[in-house]
């Protein structure tokens, strides 16, 4: 039996703007995020086919968050990750320091921005806003953009 495309087809999700990657999230991978071109981002509920929120001035967003101490050029991916961060930023005071997450087991969509000199920014993403966790870099060993990345989902105690 072969069945033609309108058949094939359950649902539609316009993001009205040409994507730039998109990948599943979620317990059992019923969520899509969505990056766009014009660094726009979006999360949508695939059996609902409904988007869930839309973020469309992240780099701003970021830049603001952490008081001007990241400053995203570009976005690069996302990844999703069950289990505690080992540790998130703390940009209450002007020098910032890591702290230990609070939570024993939790699930975390991870926005990954970053800039035209090597840097990458980590950005916790809930359905509220997102919310900078921390600024990676290397000067000594790394100074060009980073357009990929991929995410080791290890246990952060044992690191296995």
């Amino acid at each position: 039996c072969k069945q033609g495309e309108e058949e094939a087809l359950q649902s539609v999700m316009n993001v009205e703007d040409p994507v730039q990657k998109l990948g599943y999230f979620g317990p059992s991978l019923q969520c899509l995020y969505c990056l766009t071109h014009s660094e726009t981002f979006s999360l949508h509920h695939i059996e609902k086919s409904e988007c869930m929120a839309t973020f469309p001035s992240v780099r701003d967003h970021v830049r603001s968050k952490s008081k001007g101490l990241m400053n995203p050029e570009f976005l690069v991916d996302c990844f999703y990750t069950e289990g505690s961060l080992p540790h998130s930023w703390n940009f209450a005071t002007n020098n910032p320091t890591l702290k230990q997450s609070s939570s024993p087991k939790s699930q975390s969509l991870i926005l990954i921005s970053g800039d035209h000199h090597g840097k990458l920014h980590m950005n916790d993403v809930t359905l509220k806003g997102i919310n900078p966790l921390c600024q990676l870099s290397n000067p000594f060993a790394h100074s060009a953009c980073v357009r990929a990345v991929t995410f080791m989902n290890r246990d952060p105690k044992t690191g296995v």
